[in-house]
């Protein structure tokens, strides 16, 4: 009786094995040739969970990104995003820059980044950029109440992006949790924090890979422009009276500015509407011609929004 049973015990203990050293070599594998490749959505060498946001980047981390079509480097500062660190508070007009992977200027070395730019030809103003790959605006408005109170920013700049809209809807988005919002009635209220992370979640990145790629090639429906409008007052009262400067190439936040006297929109349809260099011909993003053309229609709506400012206090 006791060899029969042995025998099926033997065999189940050889499946299990051959599973674990089978997805053993696979994590090994995709570690060791798809890991250098991440871009800063799942990078592991700086992304990292975050129980309230989804996912931030490590204070102080370093990664180089090459592709086919551009080779940069990144560096995260002490406060946690790209660029330069953060420096006490002084006299200066604050100028806050959200948005995803265009406002973290990916593709670009950081100086060619819209944020870098602006700091360079605007040193009169303090330009922070606090720009997430993969951050849809409900995430941005999370992180713009943790950053708000200590900041005190004179101006907030918003990088729109279309795919915005469907992480708006979704409480996961590139393999990792995240938080999200409903309009119920006219209230907007967040119904889910992404929370601690699961154990696979925090040690395979095989398994947040797997997960991305489902993310990635399931259908998704996007969120009600009514939520992101939402979302965006919801922007402007919490840093009021500083105004809110919408970037963007959708029709909606157009109507959005212009329904809003207190925000400016820079439309980036009109600003690159000519010319192929704006963009990198496979990956899509702005090369550095693009952001500093973006960066210049910016700075022209930053100027204006700082110029009533001074007169309102006066």
């Amino acid at each position: 009786m006791r060899q029969r049973l042995s025998r099926p015990l033997r065999r189940l203990t050889a499946v299990l094995l051959g599973i674990v050293a089978a997805l053993s070599a696979g994590e090994l594998l995709y570690r060791l040739t798809r890991v250098a490749g991440l871009s800063p959505t799942s990078h592991p060498g700086y992304v990292q969970h975050d129980d309230e946001l989804g996912w931030r980047y490590r204070p102080n981390a370093r990664a180089r990104h090459v592709s086919s079509e551009f080779a940069v480097d990144v560096a995260i500062n002490p406060q946690g995003f790209r660029g330069e660190p953060w420096p006490e508070r002084d006299a200066r007009p604050l100028v806050l820059v959200l948005g995803d992977s265009f406002a973290f200027g990916w593709g670009v070395e950081e100086h060619d980044s819209l944020t870098g730019i602006l700091r360079a030809q605007h040193p009169a103003w303090d330009v922070r950029g606090a720009g997430v790959s993969g951050y849809g605006t409900d995430q941005q408005l999370v992180l713009l109440r943790q950053l708000a109170p200590k900041l005190r920013p004179d101006v907030v700049v918003v990088v729109f992006c279309a795919n915005d809209l469907i992480e708006c809807g979704s409480d996961a988005a590139y393999g990792r949790d995240k938080p999200r919002f409903e309009l119920r009635g006219d209230a907007l209220t967040q119904v889910r924090r992404p929370g601690a992370e699961s154990w696979l979640g925090a040690h395979s990145q095989l398994f947040r890979a797997v997960r991305k790629l489902t993310w990635q090639y399931n259908a998704h429906a996007e969120a009600d422009w009514r939520l992101l409008r939402a979302l965006f007052a919801a922007m402007q009262q919490t840093v009021a009276p500083a105004p809110v400067v919408l970037v963007g190439d959708r029709d909606q936040l157009e109507q959005r500015a212009k329904d809003a006297p207190s925000q400016r929109f820079v439309d980036t349809r009109e600003v690159l509407a000519t010319g192929s260099v704006w963009w990198f011909a496979r990956d899509r993003h702005w090369t550095a011609a693009g952001h500093g053309k973006v960066a210049a229609a910016i700075a022209d709506a930053v100027a204006s929004a700082l110029a009533e400012r001074t007169v309102v206090r006066r």
